[in-house]
């Protein structure tokens, strides 16, 4: 485990690649929560600066988000974009998957956006 709290858990996860960052959200994701998670992010790919991430974003357990925690999350992705590979974004949340969307389209890499694990095992 890479880190854990009570809004959100990073561990490496070996399924989509040698780099891949998942992230479990859980409850309402918050600003402090967003705050405290992109630090651990950003620690933990400093440590391979040549590598590129796959990251996989969980959001089943996610009852949505504070509009301040998305915009750091999305300054974190500007700032990191360079070690970002591939964003798989997993919620059955319509609206969820709606602001994911819609925060994936202002970056260039590859983004695929699903509704559950079964959708992911059938479209990879």
């Amino acid at each position: 485990m890479i880190f854990t709290s009570q809004n959100i858990d990073i561990k490496s996860n070996s399924s989509f690649g040698p780099h891949c960052l998942h992230f479990v959200f859980k409850g309402k994701f918050t600003e402090q929560a967003s705050l405290e998670s992109t630090e651990a992010w950003k620690a933990h790919t400093r440590q391979f600066p040549s590598e590129k991430f796959t990251m996989v974003w969980d959001c089943l357990k996610m009852d949505g988000f504070e509009l301040s925690a998305r915009r750091e999350w999305v300054a974190c992705m500007q700032s990191e974009k360079g070690q970002i590979l591939k964003v798989i974004v997993i919620s059955d949340n319509i609206a969820i998957r709606g602001a994911a969307y819609l925060m994936l389209k202002l970056f260039t890499f590859e983004s695929l956006v699903v509704k559950s694990l079964m959708e992911l095992a059938q479209r990879m």
